[in-house]
C-alpha cells in the first residue's frame, strides 16, 4: 500500500508494566479506509508481551463506539512480542475513520513488559487491570494516564497523498495546553493542510527539553535529535519533508551556535541524501525566560543570522519562526499576544501562528 504515517508520537525512556490494559486517545492527521499500528521497545531491556489489540472511535472518556470496535492482529494472531530495542508493525486492518475523529487504541500485556513511553504527552489516556481491549464502556479504564505508553504510531493507507511531513522538536513542538484538544502547532497545520485541500499528514516528533546535539535527562531520557534522526525522522512512511525546530535547550544549556548550526546540517544533508526536503526554523525568543543570559541571547541571534545565510545550500526553505513571533520593538522577547506566560513556550495563539508562518509552497 501506500502508506503514510498519520500519527506518531516520539518514544524516549522505557517503563515496566504487568497485567493492564491502555487506552491511547489519539486524532490522526489524515483520514482514511485502512490503517496499521506501531509498537516500540527501543529503550527496553527485555520484550513487550502484548496479548491483545484494537482500535476504534472515540466517543467520551474511555468510551468508544461499540459498532467500530475491532481486534488488531499480528501475523494473523492476536498477540505479539516486540524485542527490546526493536519497533514492531501490526497487520493492516480496514478501518474507516474521517479527518478530526479521534481514534482509540488499547492494547494489553500480561506479563512483566518493558516498553517505551512518551512521557509528556498533552493528552489523557486511560490504564486499567486485565485484558480490557474489547470494553466499549470504558468502564474498566479506573485509572487517567497523560503519557503514550507502547503504541507510538499509526500509519494510513492513502495512495492519494502528497506525503508526510515529519516535525522534529523540543517541548514546543512537543504539546500545547490543555490537554486534550489537540492545540499542538504540528496539530494546526495538519488543519491548515486539511482546509486547503492539500492531502499531507503531519507527525509531531517533538520531546520535551530535546537539545540537537547532546543527550538529556531533564524531564526523563531524551536522545540528541542528530542521535534519534534515523529512526524518529528517516524511518518514517511517506517522508517528503521535515521541519527542524531546535536549538533552544542547547542554547540554554551554554552549547555554541556553530555545534547547534552543525548538527542542524548533519540532519538536513542526511535527509537530502534520502531524497527529503528540508524547513528549517528559526529559533523563537526567551529573552525574559528563567535562566536565560545576554550570552545565551547572543548565540541565539548568531545562530538564526547561520540558519537564514543557509537556506538554498544545506537547507531547502526557512520558516522564521523567530520573526513571527518576536516583539518588534524588543526581538529578544516573545510578543506579549503569543506567550504563553514563561517567556519561552508559545501560548495557543503562538502555536496557531508558527502553523501559519510555515511555507506550503516549500512543501
Amino acid at each position: 500500500g501506500a502508506w503514510q504515517g498519520a500519527w506518531a508520537a516520539a518514544p524516549h525512556q522505557p517503563v515496566s508494566q504487568s497485567d493492564v490494559s491502555f487506552r491511547m486517545i489519539v486524532r490522526p492527521t489524515l483520514g482514511g479506509d485502512r490503517l496499521r499500528l506501531r509498537f516500540s521497545n527501543a529503550y527496553g531491556s527485555q520484550p513487550t508481551r502484548i496479548t491483545a489489540v484494537s482500535v476504534a472511535i472515540r466517543s467520551t472518556g474511555p468510551a468508544v463506539d461499540g459498532s467500530s470496535l475491532q481486534a488488531v492482529l499480528f501475523g494473523g494472531l492476536p498477540g505479539a512480542e516486540v524485542p527490546p530495542g526493536t519497533e514492531l508493525l501490526s497487520d493492516a486492518l480496514d478501518f474507516s475513520w474521517s479527518f478530526g475523529e479521534e481514534l482509540a487504541v488499547s492494547f494489553h500485556v500480561a506479563e512483566s513488559s518493558d516498553m517505551d513511553q512518551h512521557g509528556n504527552a498533552v493528552a489523557v489516556g486511560y490504564s486499567g487491570s486485565g485484558d480490557l481491549t474489547l470494553d466499549a464502556a470504558g468502564s474498566g479504564y479506573g485509572n487517567v494516564v497523560t503519557s503514550f505508553f507502547g503504541f507510538m504510531g499509526l500509519d494510513v493507507d492513502r495512495p492519494d497523498a502528497s506525503g508526510t511531513i515529519v516535525a522534529l522538536g523540543d517541548s514546543i513542538t512537543d504539546g500545547g495546553n490543555p490537554p486534550e484538544i489537540n492545540n499542538r502547532w504540528p496539530d494546526y497545520l495538519a488543519d491548515r493542510l486539511h482546509e486547503a485541500g492539500l492531502v499531507f499528514s503531519v507527525l509531531n516528533e517533538g520531546i520535551g527539553a530535546n537539545q540537537v546535539t547532546r543527550d538529556t535527562e531533564f524531564l526523563g531520557f531524551s536522545e540528541a535529535a542528530v542521535s534519534r534522526f534515523e529512526r524518529d525522522v528517516l524511518q518514517r512512511p511517506g517522508l517528503r519533508t521535515v521541519v527542524l525546530f531546535e536549538g533552544t535547550n542547547d542554547l540554554a544549556g551554554e552549547v555554541g551556535a556553530q555545534e547547534v548550526f552543525d548538527g542542524l546540517v548533519d540532519m538536513a544533508r542526511r535527509a537530502r541524501a534520502a531524497g527529503v526536503r528540508t524547513i528549517i526554523g528559526t529559533v523563537t525568543p526567551r529573552g525574559s525566560s528563567a535562566l536565560w543570559t545576554d550570552a545565551m541571547e547572543q548565540q541565539r541571534v548568531l545562530l538564526n543570522q547561520m540558519l537564514r545565510d543557509a537556506v538554498g545550500l544545506e537547507f531547502d526553505a526557512l520558516a522564521d519562526f523567530d520573526t513571527a513571533l518576536a516583539n518588534p520593538l524588543l526581538p529578544n522577547l516573545m510578543a506579549t499576544q503569543y506567550d504563553s506566560g514563561d517567556g519561552l513556550h508559545p501560548n495557543p495563539l503562538g502555536l496557531q501562528e508558527i502553523a501559519a508562518t510555515l511555507p506550503l509552497e516549500a512543501l
